[in-house]
């Protein structure tokens, strides 16, 4: 692990296996990636006292055609293990870190999130530091698009990077990181 060992409490949401998030129960720094940034300003708002989003945006719909995620649905329904490959390979995943095992309606309940949830009006009412780190080569949420929806807050991007960014560049996420840690 990249970052120094520290209390910590991993939120999952459940898309590759059958465990429901847990709730915060006090304030924290919230280290998240892509649909789990829009998670957090959903759900855990009120407890965010730093937020770090890797490669997210607060509003995936403002820059995903609804055809793409309901084609990615669609795909899931008729044969998840294709439809994830293409997702890990879009993503820039190495084949040795796609995992197995997924929960498709939980799945496909996170495609709908992205849809819908527009969570820009959360983040603009965060009253604490936020951090994003994006990859410049992202096709999930591209920097033209993730980019803007940061605006005013602390951003750095990885040129060489795609959406994958905590698994292959971890030690300059970590470095960004830990920096923004020793600000708050």
């Amino acid at each position: 692990m990249a970052l120094p060992s520290r209390e910590s409490l991993c939120l999952n949401l459940g898309f590759l296996e059958k465990t429901m998030p847990q709730d915060l129960e006090e304030p924290a720094i919230l280290i998240t990636h892509s649909l789990g940034a829009l998670y957090a300003l959903r759900h855990h708002a009120d407890y965010i006292r730093g937020l770090v989003a890797i490669n997210a945006a607060p509003c995936f719909s403002a820059f995903t055609p609804p055809e793409i995620l309901q084609t990615m649905k669609a795909g899931l329904e008729k044969n998840p293990r294709a439809q994830m490959r293409s997702f890990y390979a879009a993503a820039g995943l190495p084949p040795d870190h796609w995992p197995q095992g997924w929960n498709v309606p939980r799945l496909q309940e996170g495609l709908n999130w992205l849809a819908e949830w527009d969570l820009r009006p959360q983040l603009k009412a965060l009253s604490c530091p936020v951090l994003a780190l994006l990859g410049a080569q992202d096709q999930i949420a591209p920097l033209s698009a993730a980019q803007g929806q940061w605006q005013g807050f602390e951003t750095h991007i990885r040129e060489e990077a795609a959406h994958a960014l905590p698994v292959t560049e971890p030690k300059w996420c970590a470095d960004h990181i830990q920096r923004f840690i020793k600000t708050l």
